[in-house]
């Protein structure tokens, strides 16, 4: 069973089935056999100042089990219905703002099923205003407060037309693209990396591969033996391979531009 976080706290979850009537009937050449299961689902509730709670609950869809989030308030009595998950998904829940939530959905590498991040902003009318973005790995996500400010700096890796492609994107707390840091296909020309400096500052380092370091390492050959009489000795020599070009730096902050046409948004 996959794990759920709120926070930084793990929800602990307990299920139990018992089998409440088992009912058995013949009717000419059909003996048929109904059994009535019971099943109860139970999770601890993980609390907001002790006023908006996040409970989780099983249901199920499409022949598998999905897990069902919601917020409740005790003092208005409304609950905002966010999104189902599948449970093979790791979960993780977490309050940016008053009204806002994002919620990480991570696959771990499944080859069935996508990891997601939404961002889930809720109204006064209990209605939940949702941006969705589906990928097929999920690299890094981290949580970055600049001034009072938060943001969210999200690393992943999708499979479009069978070539798998690196994108690295900064968002505010209601899901939209501050800034397209960088997005490149996994060809073996170029390696980007990232590291936060300070506050949304992301300092860039892009590499040009060379030759070498695209192609794979060849075996090394056995040692040369001694030449004999009727073996001629080996010629020539081999040249090492080229050094790897210095990697090239940028720095990037936060700036409006359209981010990845993956993101969805749903009212």
């Amino acid at each position: 069973m996959s794990k759920i976080f709120i926070e930084d706290t793990e929800i602990s979850i307990r299920e139990k089935s018992t089998v409440q009537e088992e009912q058995h009937s013949i009717d000419g050449k059909k003996y048929t056999n109904r059994t009535i299961i019971s099943k109860e689902f139970e999770s601890s509730i993980y609390a907001y100042e002790e006023v908006e709670k996040v409970l989780i609950s099983k249901i199920p869809r499409f022949g598998s089990e999905f897990y069902k989030i919601v917020l409740f308030n005790d003092e208005s009595q409304k609950a905002w219905n966010t999104i189902e998950l599948s449970c093979e998904l790791e979960i993780r829940v977490k309050r940016m703002g008053k009204d806002n939530f994002v919620i990480i959905a991570d696959g771990k590498g499944s080859q069935t099923i996508l990891s997601q991040v939404s961002f889930c902003r809720l109204k006064p009318s209990t209605k939940v205003e949702e941006i969705t973005i589906n990928f097929t790995k999920l690299n890094e996500v981290r949580f970055i407060d600049s001034g009072g400010t938060d943001y969210v700096l999200l690393s992943y890796s999708d499979v479009r037309d069978n070539m798998t492609y690196h994108t690295l994107a900064l968002y505010n707390a209601e899901g939209k693209c501050e800034q397209l840091l960088y997005e490149y296909p996994e060809d073996g020309k170029l390696l980007y990396r990232y590291e936060v400096i300070a506050g949304n500052k992301v300092k860039i380092f892009k590499e040009e591969l060379t030759k070498a370091r695209q192609s794979s390492p060849k075996p090394k050959a056995a040692p040369a033996k001694k030449p004999t009489a009727s073996a001629r000795a080996p010629t020539g020599s081999q040249k090492a391979p080229a050094a790897p070009a210095k990697p090239k730096t940028a720095t990037a902050t936060a700036a409006t531009r359209a981010g990845p046409a993956k993101a969805k948004k749903n009212s």
